[in-house]
């Protein structure tokens, strides 16, 4: 017998041990859906042995079953699809587990993200007409009023300021031309997910591949994992993050579950 119960937060043993069958670090993306989702834990014959999170809707972002149920895998979708209206699946490709699940009772796999975890080349070249440096409390105001949907605002920009992981780039005069940002995934784990902002007045001059390859080294000199992804349709994204150096082998994939039987 299987219960579906709801919990404020996933059983941390649970969550390293499907932190631990992944073969490469989870997508920020991913992570931040799982933070604000909806926990469920799952209950075999009494005893519990996985969890699941939602969006709060009908999309399953994580899965987790111990080994010692992974037998029973499509009895503990059903239950999930039964009791708490889980219609589609969110799925990395290095996630055994929920591709497994997606492929057995999914329809054909809809890419959403590329995710780009192999680097292929690690140089940087600096620029002559950039200048680097982290950022500042002074840059927040002029961070925010960038003419794009890049931060969501000012406590975000601070929120990056107070961890360290912002990046402002300027012109020699002192004029903005993007920021970037690190942030650790999840902590304690490998993976520092970095992203870049190019102001509209200066796109398509190279800027982005620059402040990617700068992020990536910086990364790799303190000693992180630079890691980063973007959406099956941003085509421009794809260009600069390669163009940067890295190589995608990893997808999201989503997939709509159909109903057994």
């Amino acid at each position: 017998m299987i219960r579906i119960l709801e919990r404020s937060a996933t059983p941390p043993a649970m969550r390293r041990n499907r932190l631990g069958r992944l073969s490469e670090p989870q997508e920020l993306f991913v992570e931040t859906l799982a933070a604000a989702g909806a926990v469920r834990v799952l209950e075999f014959d009494g005893v519990e042995g996985g969890y699941a999170i939602t969006d709060g809707g009908d999309l399953l972002v994580e899965i987790h079953l111990e080994d010692r149920v992974l037998g029973k895998t499509e009895p503990a979708l059903d239950a999930l699809v039964e009791t708490a209206g889980v219609r589609r699946l969110l799925a990395q490709t290095f996630d055994p587990l929920a591709i497994l699940l997606g492929l057995a009772r999914g329809s054909p796999p809809k890419i959403t993200a590329m995710l780009y975890r192999v680097i292929v080349d690690r140089g940087f070249q600096p620029r002559a007409d950039l200048v680097a440096r982290p950022g500042a409390p002074g840059d927040v105001a002029e961070l925010a009023a960038l003419s794009d949907d890049f931060f969501e605002g000012a406590p975000e920009i601070e929120a990056y300021l107070a961890a360290g992981g912002l990046m402002v780039y300027r012109r020699p005069e002192g004029e903005l031309v993007g920021a970037g940002v690190m942030k650790r995934v999840i902590p304690g784990v490998d993976g520092v997910d970095i992203g870049m902002v190019v102001a509209p007045a200066h796109r398509r001059r190279g800027y982005g591949v620059h402040i990617v390859s700068h992020l990536k080294a910086h990364c790799l000199a303190s000693g992180w994992r630079p890691i980063c992804g973007c959406a099956i349709d941003n085509h421009a994204s794809q260009r600069t993050l390669e163009r940067a150096g890295f190589a995608s082998l990893h997808s999201s994939v989503e997939f709509a579950l159909e109903e057994s039987g």
